[in-house]
């Protein structure tokens, strides 16, 4: 879900970034066609200018940032991916030596029950868990 999350900031991240840029060229445009006009109009427009520059900066900045935290989001959900593969295969290992074992139990009874005096279909109840003697 945090995968998500990410993605989603970081698309946010990017039509901000879209954004920004037409406002710097707009205002670069505005910057341009003010050139002969007074220096009180120059001075905000580059004042607006250097604002949206930061602003642009800052988008880029938050944009790197997302995407590096979508990255490693990525590679630690690989991780544990292989981890919990490895449990996995570990786990499977184990209940197949289990298996192999309670079949070997199984043949020992067996054996046994042919030479007692009570059958092995007697040996286990129905449920297979109380010993008759």
């Amino acid at each position: 879900m945090a995968l998500a999350q990410y993605e989603t900031a970081y698309t946010q991240a990017a039509s901000q970034y879209s954004s920004l840029q037409q406002q710097y060229a707009h205002a670069q445009g505005e910057l341009k066609g003010t050139q002969g006009q007074g220096s009180t109009e120059l001075a905000a427009v580059k004042e607006q200018l250097q604002n949206v520059q930061h602003d642009l900066e800052e988008a880029r900045k938050g944009r790197e940032e997302a995407k590096r935290e979508l990255e490693e989001l990525k590679k630690s959900q690989e991780g544990s991916t292989k981890k919990s593969d490895v449990k996995f295969t570990k786990y499977k290992a184990q209940s197949t030596a289990k298996i192999k074992q309670l079949e070997k139990q199984i043949e020992e009874l067996k054996k046994v029950s042919k030479y007692s005096r009570v059958p092995f279909s007697g040996v286990f109840s129905e449920h297979g868990a109380r010993f008759h003697r």
